[in-house]
């Protein structure tokens, strides 16, 4: 692509979407080019009118797909690590609602201090699963590039994971040792996966802590000079948002009122929108991307295929109101932050892949993102409170087909039979 405009790549990830549940209702731009959408299988334009936006406004794709099935193997995808034999065979057999392994079940655990991990985490896996030239975060480091990690997937052992635990909430595997690189650049009091901490602002309690106020508290104190009109972003931002996993009515606010899913996906879309709002109207605006994808596809239903899922470019240097058409994955945006960025490939799937340079112009426009307001949902009804009452919201996945349905069951989305999807 040679020398490239863009200095800094913002790689925003969430938990758990397909495109149809989130942007199925899009069948068209606003140019008029068709858009491969069923809204049949989407929760619509109040439960995120962000994603609406930034995806009207700037470039999305109805083509993206995403190599990983679930969390386990989905976060190690979203370092630009592919999955190990070691993963492959051990993350299966914590699923199909079968999670109480050996870092969470205290019968299994015994007396023995810290907890024992078993599936792990992308930024700290078990030296057995570590790749042949590790994740994106070395090789940054390796090219004399830097980044910061803001939550996704690492675990502090000096931390607490009680619920609601503030700030942080970061669940413990201290048995599994983690990077120098990876500890010396993530930020140690933003949150990883936990549903009672909110990703963006509550209205009704300004105060409590939440995921994009511990961003926008250090991109101001640390990466932006406003006077003088500087921005000192490292050259990748790696920022977690999970919320659009769901979690239970009365996660957030125990004493109510209590939370549908869509209410997780709006304060999801919430943190998205601030997210683009606040780098848009800063001096980093000029020279940034922001890419924002799921982490797998499972909370969701989709007519084309069940991996496929949603997939935002946001800059001035992005061709607006667009909709891509090449076939995408978490593979392409990774060789593309790789050109971006003058880097060589990390391993076969970022060399291979098709790039996202159909997405950019030399034409840039700078005009900023303004947030979209958002009308909450202020209840959750019956089928979604009878359903989630069994379900364990403490770890991402722990029974993702019962939440499945859930979903669906509840915000009138069509299930398939199994298998479709």
């Amino acid at each position: 692509m040679g020398s490239s405009p863009i200095k800094h790549v913002i790689f925003i990830n969430k938990e758990n979407a397909t495109h149809d549940l989130l942007l199925g209702d899009i069948t068209q731009t606003r140019k008029g080019v068709p858009v491969n959408g069923d809204p049949n299988y989407s929760l619509g334009f109040a439960a995120s009118p962000n994603h609406h936006e930034l995806a009207l406004t700037f470039a999305f794709s109805d083509n993206f797909y995403l190599e990983p099935s679930v969390s386990s193997d989905g976060h190690r995808w979203l370092t630009n690590t592919y999955t190990t034999e070691f993963e492959q065979t051990h993350w299966p057999a914590s699923y199909g609602g079968k999670r109480n392994d050996a870092g969470d079940d205290p019968e299994v655990f015994g007396p023995y201090p810290g907890r024992l991990g078993f599936t792990d985490a992308n930024a700290s896996p078990d030296p057995q699963d570590y790749n042949q030239h590790g994740g994106i975060y070395l090789h940054l480091l390796r090219n004399g590039k830097t980044f910061v990690n803001f939550g996704n997937g690492y675990e502090f052992a000096e931390v607490d994971e009680s619920n609601a635990t503030e700030p942080t909430g970061i669940r413990q595997h201290v048995n599994v040792p983690m990077e120098s690189v990876v500890r010396d650049n993530s930020d140690q009091v933003f949150p990883e996966f936990n549903t009672h901490i909110p990703d963006g602002p509550l209205s009704e309690d300004p105060t409590r802590f939440n995921r994009f106020g511990r961003f926008k508290q250090v991109f101001e104190a640390n990466y932006v000079d406003w006077q003088a009109g500087l921005c000192k972003l490292p050259n990748y931002v790696d920022l977690y948002y999970p919320n659009d996993h769901g979690g239970g009515p009365t996660d957030i606010h125990p004493e109510g009122p209590e939370w549908s899913f869509v209410r997780f996906v709006q304060d999801n879309d919430e943190a998205l929108g601030l997210t683009v709002d606040l780098i848009s109207h800063s001096p980093c605006w000029k020279d940034t991307v922001i890419f924002a994808v799921e982490d797998d596809p499972q909370n969701g239903f989709d007519h084309v295929d069940g991996t496929r899922s949603l997939f935002l470019a946001v800059s001035p240097w992005v061709k607006h109101e667009y909709v891509s058409k090449k076939h995408l994955s978490l593979a392409s945006i990774f060789k593309t932050v790789d050109e971006i960025l003058g880097l060589p490939p990390l391993n076969q799937y970022d060399a291979a892949a098709s790039d996202l340079r159909d997405l950019f112009t030399n034409n840039p426009d700078f005009t900023p993102y303004n947030f979209a307001p958002i009308g909450f949902a202020t209840s959750a009804n019956a089928v979604w409170k009878q359903m989630t009452q069994s379900l364990d919201f403490s770890r991402p996945d722990a029974n993702e087909v019962q939440l499945r349905r859930a979903i669906a069951l509840s915000e009138g989305i069509p299930h398939r039979k199994p298998g479709k999807n």
